[in-house]
């Protein structure tokens, strides 16, 4: 670690992320960016915007550990977020804007 970086200082502040589809790896990539710091808003449908607006994401990873984060869902952005992240394989029938399948 360089000299000048505090240990106790997540290494992502202030990023914006927002993760589409916050299933089993969604999940997990959201718990674990907000552990570190990123600002994550996860874009689901509406039972699980409630579930997780009230209870976050719940972590129990023997390479990562157990632990909780609390994070924002909804529906739609509502603010510009600086990366945004869907962990799903897309659909053979989704093509992409380069024109491949």
């Amino acid at each position: 670690m360089p000299a000048d970086e505090d240990p106790d200082t997540p290494p992502h502040p202030g990023l914006r992320v927002s993760v589409l589809g916050p299933g089993a790896v969604g999940g997990l990539l959201a718990a674990l960016l907000s552990r570190a710091g990123a600002d994550v808003t996860c874009l689901a449908g509406p039972d699980t915007v409630e579930e997780l607006n009230r209870g976050g994401v719940h972590v129990r990873s023997a390479q990562f550990g157990d632990f909780a984060a609390p994070m924002r869902a909804a529906q739609t952005l509502q603010a510009p977020m600086d990366v945004a992240s869907s962990p799903s394989r897309p659909r053979s029938s989704t093509r992409r804007s380069d024109g491949c399948r």
